[in-house]
C-alpha cells in the first residue's frame, strides 16, 4: 500500500513533467509527412490531407486548420509547422493528420516533437475500377455515371476509379442513348464492367408510289435532310431510339427498338385516290351518276368511301348559285353512286365530285350531264378530259319503214285504177 508521502511526491514527480511537456509545445518547428493508406495499407495517390493543430494565441484562433491537398504517388503530403507559442496559456500538443479518399474521411492524433515521419492514416477502402464498353470490347469515352452525389465522365480508355469502402454502392450510366442502372457490391479491389451494346439501325422515307422523300430527320440530338429518303447508323446505342421525321410540314414521330428491330420504314401517302369511269344513268326524271374510286399506289392507304359527296346544280347557274347535295353512297366494291332528285327534262346539271383516301388526299372532279334521255358527258378532271363514250348506232325506225310501204301499196292501187278506167273508155 503507497502511503501519502509517496502519493504527494508521485503528484509532484507528474506536474513537473507536465509543465516541462508544455514548456516543450511552447513554440516549435515541426516539419513531417502525412500518408494516406487503403485498407490494404497502399499508398493512396490523389487523397486529401490536412493539419489541425494549436498554433497559439498571437494568431487569434486557438486551433487552425490547414488547406487539404492531394497526396503524390507515394500517398504523401508534406507540412511545415511553425507554433510561435503564448505565455498566457499552455499549448495544446495534439497535432491531427486527417485523411480523405473516396466516400471515407479518417484522421490520426500525434504529439508535436514526439512523433516520427510520416504519419499514416489508414483509410478502409479499396480500389475500385469501372469499365464503360461495347459488346466488341471497345473502351466508350465520355460515358457518363452517376454514384450518390459523384457524378464523371469516363475518359478514352472508358474507365473510370474510385475508392470505396466495403458496402454495396447504386449507379446509373448513359452513353448516347443508352442508358443502364445497376448495384456494385465492394468487399476487395474490385474490377467492374458496365457493357453497352450497339446495334445498325436504318430509316427509310417513302411515298405511297414506292418513291423516296427527302425528308428532315431528328435523331441523336441532331436534325438532318436524308439523302434519297435513306438515314443509317452503324453504331447506335440504347433500348429504344426516338426519331422525328418531318415532311412538308406532316410530322412522324416514333421509336426504334433494336433489340427487336432494326429498321424503320416511313410512309407519307400523298397522292389523292383516282375518279373514273364516271356515268350518268337515266332514270325516268331521277338521274343519277356512277363512278369508280380507288387509290393505286403500293402503299396507298385506301379509299374513304365514307368520305364520297357529289354536289350539283342546274345551268343557266352563276358564281352566286348555291349547290345542292345529291344522295352519295357505296354501291359495289370501288363503286360510288349518286342518286338525284326529280329534275326537269332537257336540262343541263353541273356537278362536283369529291372523295378522300384514308390520309386525308383529296381526289375531286367536275363534270356536266344532261336529263335528255340521250347524254353527251363533258366531264373534266384534274385538266384532263375524259372521253366521252361514242353515241350508239341507231338504223331505220320501223315505223317509217311501215308509212313507206303503205305509201307504196297506194301509189300501186292507183295506178292499176288509172289503167281499168282507161281500158273501158
Amino acid at each position: 500500500m503507497i502511503s501519502w508521502r509517496a502519493t504527494v511526491f508521485l503528484f509532484l514527480i507528474a506536474m513537473i513533467l507536465a509543465s516541462t511537456a508544455y514548456a516543450d509545445c511552447a513554440g516549435y518547428n515541426e516539419t513531417f509527412y502525412v500518408r494516406v493508406l487503403d485498407a490494404k495499407n497502399r499508398a493512396v495517390p490523389d487523397a486529401l490531407a490536412w493539419i489541425k493543430y494549436d498554433r497559439g494565441a498571437t494568431f487569434g484562433v486557438q486551433y487552425f486548420t490547414t488547406a487539404p491537398q492531394k497526396t503524390d504517388g507515394n500517398g504523401e503530403v508534406y507540412f511545415e509547422l511553425a507554433n510561435q507559442g503564448t505565455n498566457s496559456r499552455p499549448i495544446d500538443c495534439n497535432i491531427i493528420a486527417w485523411g480523405s479518399a473516396g466516400d471515407m474521411t479518417g484522421s490520426v492524433t500525434v504529439i508535436a516533437m514526439a512523433m516520427g515521419s510520416p504519419v499514416d492514416v489508414i483509410l478502409p477502402v479499396y480500389p475500385v475500377w469501372i469499365y464503360a464498353k461495347d459488346q466488341l470490347g471497345s473502351p466508350l469515352p465520355n460515358a457518363t455515371i452517376i454514384i450518390g452525389n459523384d457524378t464523371r465522365k469516363s475518359g478514352q480508355d472508358g474507365k473510370l476509379f474510385y475508392y470505396f469502402k466495403a458496402g454495396s454502392y447504386d449507379y446509373f450510366v448513359s452513353y448516347k442513348d443508352g442508358k443502364q442502372s445497376g448495384t456494385i457490391v465492394v468487399s476487395d479491389d474490385t474490377n467492374y464492367n458496365i457493357v453497352f451494346p450497339f446495334h445498325r439501325i436504318t430509316i427509310d422515307v417513302i411515298d405511297d408510289t414506292g418513291a423516296p422523300l427527302n425528308a428532315s430527320l431528328t435523331i441523336f440530338n441532331k436534325t438532318l435532310i436524308m439523302a434519297d429518303g435513306h438515314f443509317e447508323e452503324n453504331r447506335s446505342f440504347g433500348a429504344k431510339i426516338h426519331y422525328i421525321v418531318d415532311y412538308n410540314g406532316i410530322v412522324t414521330e416514333g421509336d426504334i427498338e433494336p433489340d427487336i428491330e432494326t429498321g424503320k420504314q416511313i410512309i407519307y401517302d400523298i397522292h389523292a385516290p383516282l375518279i373514273t369511269n364516271v356515268v350518268s344513268e337515266p332514270n325516268g326524271n331521277r338521274p343519277k351518276l356512277t363512278m369508280s374510286a380507288t387509290d393505286p399506289g403500293i402503299h396507298a392507304s385506301g379509299v374513304d368511301f365514307r368520305s364520297a359527296s357529289v354536289q350539283y346544280r342546274m345551268e343557266p347557274a352563276d358564281i352566286s348559285t348555291p349547290w345542292n347535295n345529291a344522295v352519295t353512297y357505296t354501291s359495289g366494291r370501288s363503286a360510288v353512286t349518286a342518286d338525284f332528285p326529280e329534275m326537269p327534262f332537257s336540262r343541263v346539271v353541273e356537278f362536283r365530285i369529291s372523295i378522300k383516301d384514308k390520309s386525308g388526299n383529296i381526289a375531286s372532279l367536275d363534270g356536266k350531264f344532261s336529263t335528255m334521255q340521250n347524254i353527251t358527258q363533258n366531264i373534266t378532271t384534274n385538266g384532263t378530259n375524259i372521253t366521252p363514250p361514242p353515241p350508239e348506232n341507231q338504223g331505220i325506225p320501223l315505223i317509217y319503214i311501215i308509212i313507206g310501204a303503205i305509201i307504196v301499196i297506194l301509189i300501186a292501187y292507183a295506178v292499176l285504177r288509172l289503167k281499168a278506167g282507161g281500158g273501158k273508155g
